[in-house]
């Protein structure tokens, strides 16, 4: 039996997950299996989520153990638990939130706002709780990207609290909530930064794995704030192939 045992063991850790190209062991997955009575139990567990290759990973493994042992029962359960990783720096996590990843680009115009409602979509997709605080002070886009009215005001919490508007699955907040889209922003630095800040700890998330930051295009206050004062725990910065774009991007 334990010979028999090793073998499955073996078998899963070294299992290649569909889409991803890596093995449960390499990205630090759990599993746990039980053989008894001509029958096999597996359970695993990762730690991002998972709901689109679940079936396939179960279909996959099912398979591959019933040819492995000869036997008809077998039953495969797979679950994520997503963790949260440590932020840059020595900040403070944000309540609520286990993740922040913040979506940046050099310049404008290269698709940063349509790339975190995308990540934010397929992210819930795949069975993640998601938010996107729409950073983008001077430029809110997220509002209309998610098909949220201009009329539609976020729900206040003892005056001082603001609840997120839901769409999609997606959890959001942006300064285009607080104003009508013909109302100009213009505030300086500090006070734009200060409403960043107003932004994210005013908001009462509704236990988020991810919360996706749209940031303004640039290297100006608003992204040192974010860097010096949220507790960051990835991020991705978009571009476009042009030389121009690329040159931006680069920048430290």
């Amino acid at each position: 039996m334990g010979a028999t045992l090793g073998l499955v063991e073996e078998l899963v850790q070294n299992y290649e997950l569909p889409d991803v190209g890596i093995s449960i062991s390499e990205l630090g997955g759990q599993f746990q299996v039980v053989l008894e009575s001509g029958r096999c139990d597996v359970e695993i567990t990762l730690d991002f989520p998972s709901d689109g290759i679940r079936p396939l990973v179960v279909k996959d493994l099912q398979r591959e153990i019933k040819t492995l042992l000869n036997v008809e029962n077998v039953t495969i359960s797979v679950r994520s638990t997503i963790f949260s990783h440590s932020p840059c720096g020595d900040k403070s996590p944000m309540a609520n939130v286990k993740n922040i990843i913040a979506v940046a680009s050099g310049k404008g115009g290269v698709g940063k706002s349509t790339t975190s409602v995308n990540l934010a979509l397929a992210l819930t997709q795949e069975g993640a709780r998601v938010g996107i605080l729409d950073a983008d002070i001077y430029g809110p886009s997220i509002p209309m990207m998610l098909g949220i009215g201009d009329d539609i005001r976020p729900e206040q919490i003892d005056g001082k609290y603001f609840k997120p508007i839901t769409r999609y699955g997606v959890q959001s907040l942006s300064m285009g909530n607080l104003v009508t889209e013909n109302t100009p922003i213009v505030w300086r630095g500090p006070k734009a930064s200060g409403a960043l800040l107003q932004l994210c700890q005013q908001t009462v998330w509704d236990d988020l794995d991810y919360l996706i930051i749209d940031l303004p295009p640039g290297t100006g206050d608003i992204q040192l704030t974010l860097a010096q004062q949220i507790p960051v725990t990835g991020a991705v910065v978009v571009t476009t192939p042009q030389d121009i774009a690329l040159l931006d991007a680069k920048k430290p």
